[in-house]
């Protein structure tokens, strides 16, 4: 097999290698502007030939094609309303809505003498939702397992999802 020589493009007017599946037919090359161009050209030569004007306006296609619409009533809608390819496998969890309470003060996070990070049960009360996925995740965000550090970010955050979905601080959840 021949290599395949380099050819000028029609358009720009400079060298390019023509795809190797096809290069004898190839006359552009692969610019956006070349292209458009080669595409423009494509066109005019279709509308050059006799009939392509009326290529599938014909009587015959246009009942074909009202019989095919029928019988798929909505096709052009589904596109509108995509169906979830993933279903959502999080379980939903009623949660009791309660107020954090005042935070018991202690001794920043720098003074503490570096010891396995234990949580601190009894100084706040209960957070707002007991879920442990969320406290846990919480807790490795903020990078303290003091429950009162948890409950003040937790604080926050609910504080933010309420602003971000436009509610009102006494408004239910």
């Amino acid at each position: 097999m021949s290599p395949i020589q380099p050819r000028e493009c029609l358009h720009c007017k400079e060298l390019f290698v023509p795809n190797a599946h096809n290069p004898s037919r190839q006359k552009f090359c692969l610019k956006p502007g070349c292209r458009k161009a080669s595409k423009a050209e494509s066109q005019r030569r279709w509308l050059r030939k006799p009939g392509s004007t009326r290529h599938f306006r014909d009587e015959e296609n246009v009942q074909r094609v009202q019989a095919w619409r029928r019988a798929h009533p909505g096709y052009w809608k589904r596109a509108a309303n995509p169906v979830v390819a993933l279903p959502d496998i999080c379980i939903s969890q009623v949660i009791d809505h309660q107020e954090v309470g005042s935070v018991v003060s202690v001794l920043p996070l720098q003074d503490l003498v570096p010891t396995p990070k234990i949580p601190l049960q009894d100084l706040v009360p209960p957070l707002p939702t007991q879920d442990p996925l969320l406290v846990g995740l919480i807790s490795h965000l903020i990078d303290s397992p003091l429950q009162e550090n948890v409950a003040q970010a937790t604080q926050g955050l609910i504080l933010k999802g309420r602003c971000i979905l436009g509610l009102s601080p006494g408004m239910p959840t």
